[in-house]
């Protein structure tokens, strides 16, 4: 198994989601990222990070937009990378992401645009190798990345 990034022009989008049937799809629009917290929260949505509610910590669920309401749910770096590399919840063997518009993300910050790069190789390393060592009973998924451009 070896997990990647891939740059696919935007038309096949479709073609990667009947090809990817089976997989969880998680999908985020590069032209809305221009921050580390859009960021951050734009992957919580697409990849349904639990929330627990307020009165039971214990209980985890999920619910659309509830990583927008900032005094209710704090979304930082720390626990964005201990949800990506957890995603237990989540019951499907392979996971795609697919970073429309990829280009546009982080719009004239290249070091950001860098840092999400090295961000998302890092996730598939520990996917496609770590889990089995730092993990009690950790297996490997497979977890493919496709970044859509326009242009190409």
């Amino acid at each position: 198994m070896k997990n990647e990034i891939k740059t696919i022009p935007d038309s096949a989008v479709s073609d990667i989601r009947n090809n990817e049937k089976g997989a969880y799809t998680a999908e985020i629009d590069g032209k809305t990222i221009h921050t580390e917290k859009e960021w951050l929260y734009a992957m919580a949505e697409a990849f349904r990070f639990p929330v627990y509610t307020e009165n039971d910590r214990k209980t985890a669920v999920w619910y659309s937009g509830a990583y927008k309401d900032t005094e209710r749910y704090l979304m930082n770096y720390p626990r964005y990378n201990d949800w990506m590399t957890d995603l237990s919840w989540i019951s499907e063997e392979k996971i795609v992401l697919i970073v429309r518009d990829f280009p546009h993300i982080f719009d004239g910050d290249p070091d950001a645009k860098g840092y999400f790069l090295k961000d998302l190789r890092d996730i598939l390393h520990w996917w496609d190798t770590e889990v089995v060592n730092c993990v009690v009973g950790g297996q490997k998924r497979e977890f493919t990345v496709y970044l859509t451009d326009k242009n190409k």
